[in-house]
């Protein structure tokens, strides 16, 4: 069975990081899907994360495919790192996780706001992962953070913004050794030191990241509205680098799953 290919070069822009997607089930011009992906960057890829969120760049963008048209478009961009997506329940609205911006925003498909980026819910005390709808019918969304932190225990990222050039010779530096070596393994044709090169150039600065900073695990679960109605902490660290926060109901009860893309675990917590 073949496999489909989407072209989400748009206007002369190529993806180079395509996050998270949602689904509008039957919302195609003929009756077919429509896909709304968060284009993280046009610069940096997956295994270059930690210069994107160094950087803060800013080329992320939303995208919609429509599977009927077969056609990709913009919906929105200039975002700082866009990467959970999730479509409200009237089908008029995304709600978009900008993780280096550290707050939600909603982007309207309908009326003469339709594309404009409007601030959901903002100073929030960590970087936003994935946003997902919970099970019951009142409309609420749960947002799983990477690690909380606030004023008191900075992370060393936060430490550094107000110190560009400092930021730029610390990633210029593991970024050259990290090419170096790669390049030496590669000379040398020993994968192994080709791979060590990888590592630090990707990696081993994300792992750096969170050694230096003091971990505090938490998802919060807000309304339709961008309130937060509560919030859930693992302040000793044991539950940290959450990526997604997804909600199921098993027999007669609600279950959260907490996922992470550097954990080799997967949480759970009854939420009754």
């Amino acid at each position: 069975m073949s496999t489909p290919q989407i072209n989400t070069k748009v206007n002369g822009r190529a993806s180079k990081f395509l996050d998270d997607v949602a689904v509008h089930e039957g919302g195609g011009a003929n009756g077919g899907n429509v896909y709304y992906l968060t284009d993280a960057s046009t610069k940096w890829p997956l295994d270059h994360i930690i210069y994107l969120t160094g950087e803060h760049d800013k080329t992320g963008r939303v995208l919609k495919y429509d599977e009927d048209t077969k056609t990709a478009s913009v919906i929105a961009e200039g975002l700082s790192f866009p990467n959970g997506i999730e479509l409200n329940d009237a089908k008029d609205a995304l709600i978009v996780a900008e993780f280096s911006e550290r707050r939600l925003v909603k982007i309207p498909l309908k009326g003469n706001k339709a594309g404009k980026v409007e601030t959901f819910i903002d100073q929030l005390p960590g970087e936003p992962d994935n946003v997902r709808r919970s099970s019951g019918q009142k409309e609420t969304y749960w947002v799983a953070f990477f690690f909380a932190r606030n004023s008191s225990h900075p992370a060393l990222h936060d430490i550094l913004s107000n110190k560009p050039f400092l930021r730029k010779a610390i990633f210029r530096f593991f970024h050259a050794l990290g090419s170096s070596l790669e390049y030496l393994g590669t000379l040398s044709n020993y994968v192994p030191l080709k791979d060590i090169g990888h590592k630090v150039k990707s990696s081993y600065m994300i792992h750096l990241v969170s050694l230096l900073s003091r971990t505090h695990g938490l998802v919060i679960e807000i309304d339709a509205n961008g309130k937060i109605l509560r919030s859930l902490h693992s302040p000793d660290g044991h539950t940290i680098y959450s990526s997604e926060a997804h909600e199921v109901v098993e027999g007669n009860k609600k279950v959260l799953y907490i996922g992470s893309f550097l954990n080799d675990y997967l949480g759970k917590l009854d939420l009754n």
